[in-house]
C-alpha cells in the first residue's frame, strides 16, 4: 500500500508457544537469499510443486494442494531459483551509495596509482537488501568503492568545481580526485 507503506505477507513461520494468533501486526525482517534478476535461490525448493494460496504445500510432483484442491505451479513460476543455477548478484554497502534522487553515485578506487585516486561513478541500483544495495549496472565485481568518506571526497569535488553527486549535467562517469592520505 503506498499510501502506508505497508504489505501483507503469507509467511510460514513456527510457532511453538503460540504466541502468533491469526491477522496480528507483527514486525519482522525476512532475509534470503537474492539471485540475479530478484529471484531466491533456495536449493531445497529445485523441482518442487507448490500451491500458490498454501505456499506450506510443497510436494515433489504435480498435483493439488491438499488444503484447497487447487493446481500445484512450479517453485520456479513463483520466484525460486537453484543456488547452483542462480548468480548472486553484485551488492555494495549502503553507505557506499550517495543518492541524489535521480542517480545514484559511488565513488570508485583507481587501480595501479602512486596515491589513493578515487573515480565518481554513476550506477543503476536495484532494490535495497538490508545494509546492501543490487548493483543493476555500472560497476564490475572486484572494483573496491568508498564506503566511509564518500561524502567527504564528493564535497572536495563541488569545492573544486569538479563534477559531483550534486552536478546537474548527466554524467556516466566522473574524473579522478587524489586524496592525499
Amino acid at each position: 500500500d503506498p499510501k502506508t507503506r505497508t504489505i501483507k505477507v503469507r509467511l510460514n513461520v513456527s510457532n511453538p508457544q503460540d504466541r502468533l494468533k491469526p491477522d496480528m501486526f507483527v514486525r519482522a525482517v525476512v532475509r534470503s537469499q537474492i539471485a540475479s534478476g530478484a529471484k531466491v535461490m533456495d536449493a531445497d525448493m529445485a523441482g518442487k510443486w507448490i500451491c500458490p494460496m498454501h505456499l506450506d504445500i510443497v510436494k515433489d510432483s504435480p498435483g493439488t494442494c491438499d488444503i484447497c484442491g487447487m493446481e500445484l505451479v512450479t517453485a520456479e513460476s513463483l520466484g525460486y531459483v537453484e543456488a547452483t543455477t542462480g548468480r548472486a548478484p553484485l551488492v555494495v554497502p549502503a553507505s557506499a551509495v550517495l543518492i541524489t534522487g535521480k542517480r545514484a553515485v559511488v565513488y570508485v578506487q583507481m587501480p595501479d596509482t602512486d596515491k589513493p585516486t578515487y573515480q565518481g561513478r554513476v550506477i543503476m541500483l536495484g532494490p535495497r537488501a538490508g545494509d546492501y544495495y543490487i548493483v543493476k549496472s555500472g560497476l564490475n565485481e572486484g572494483e573496491i568503492v568508498v564506503t566511509n568518506g564518500n561524502f567527504k571526497i564528493d564535497s572536495e569535488m563541488q569545492l573544486r568545481a569538479k563534477p559531483s553527486m550534486m552536478s546537474t549535467q548527466e554524467i556516466m562517469s566522473m574524473p579522478e580526485h587524489k586524496h592525499d592520505m
